[in-house]
């Protein structure tokens, strides 16, 4: 185009190789910045792809829920999830989201007539390895609570029960139990283990009142700590739960003796909880 129109000027020659040469020193110093424009293109458009996979790679806590069927309680899990995961003996645990409150669920049992407020945890089990969980991959699930004893105060004695679905390979979980947003003013912590009471898989610090996985246990242990609100801590209802739980556990046993619940700290501090908040392990 540009040499049409010059062959049809009436210029010097000179003068028409000049400007010849100075269009075609602009068009060359155009093409870095193309390439760059393209290359930074492509870069951001990798970056949103991965955002986006991290962001679908399992599904929201509430389509979970839906999956399971409880289509009441998906309503309380709108809103973005915690997403907190953790990794251990070739499997990964993520908790999704919890959820605390009365007739949360469509799916009422004997639990909720005892103790109408329960809490709700939805989280994602899958193998390292990419197989499919199956059946064999018996994992426990089961929450615990800073100061109180893991043996005595766990999904068995706070009334838990779970329902589970496997899709595309990965478990999804609804763990129940009764509420423990009275001691939202201290760390909480969603244990996954192999085995039976999660005392066999952690223990806790006598003076902290802080839970850890036992570094010699067998199979997986996975302990994921979460803060959730503590203007909603309750230090009466967290009272009462520790001593019916007391009461429950605690019977005189057959040698004479009885057992002995831990102690709970009366409320841990500012940066006790601000530790907890940033432990929290977001999925990317």
């Amino acid at each position: 185009m540009y040499n049409e129109l010059f062959e049809k000027m009436t210029v010097d020659d000179g003068l028409k190789k000049k400007v010849e040469e100075r269009i075609d020193a602009k068009m060359k110093s155009k093409k870095p910045l193309i390439f760059k424009a393209a290359l930074l293109a492509a870069c951001m458009a990798l970056a949103l792809s991965a955002a986006a996979f991290a962001a679908y790679r399992y599904l929201s806590a509430e389509g979970a829920v839906r999956e399971l069927g409880d289509a009441k309680l998906a309503e309380s899990f709108k809103g973005e999830g915690m997403n907190i995961s953790a990794e251990d003996g070739g499997y990964r645990a993520t908790l999704l989201d919890v959820r605390s409150g009365s007739e949360l669920s469509g799916f009422a049992d004997s639990a909720d007539e005892l103790s109408p407020e329960r809490t709700y945890a939805v989280l994602a089990l899958e193998r390292t390895d990419g197989a499919e969980m199956t059946d064999a991959d018996d994992l426990m699930v089961s929450p615990l609570i800073s100061g109180l004893n893991p043996q005595y105060f766990n999904v068995f004695t706070l009334g838990g029960s779970s329902v589970r679905k496997t899709i595309d390979g990965v478990e999804y979980r609804i763990v129940d139990c009764d509420s423990i947003e009275c001691f939202a003013d201290r760390p909480l912590y969603m244990a996954v283990y192999e085995g039976m009471t999660p005392n066999s898989a952690y223990v806790m610090d006598g003076e902290s009142g802080l839970i850890s996985p036992k570094p010699d246990c067998e199979g997986a242990n996975m302990l994921i700590r979460f803060a959730l609100d503590p203007q909603k801590a309750d230090h009466d209802k967290a009272q009462a739960l520790i001593d019916r739980v007391n009461e429950e556990m605690s019977p005189e046993s057959t040698d004479g003796g009885s057992l002995r619940v831990a102690d709970a700290p009366e409320e841990y501090s500012e940066s006790e909880n601000e530790a907890a908040a940033s432990q929290l392990i977001v999925v990317e």
